[in-house]
C-alpha cells in the first residue's frame, strides 16, 4: 500500500491528464470510490514509524 503522499500526487497527475468529464469521474471512483485507493488506505492504516 502507498503512503498519502504517493498517492495524493499520483492522483493530482491523473486528475491534469484526465482530458473529459467520464475520465475525471473515473479518477474520483478510483481514489475515493467504496473500493479506492484512498478507501483502502484508510481502512488499514500503517502504525507511525518514529
Amino acid at each position: 500500500m502507498e503512503n498519502l503522499s504517493s498517492l495524493t500526487q499520483e492522483a493530482l497527475q491523473l486528475v491534469v491528464k484526465a482530458d473529459n468529464l467520464d475520465s475525471l469521474e473515473q479518477v474520483r471512483v478510483d481514489f475515493l470510490g467504496k473500493k479506492g485507493h484512498l478507501t483502502a488506505l484508510l481502512k488499514n492504516p500503517r502504525p507511525a514509524v518514529r
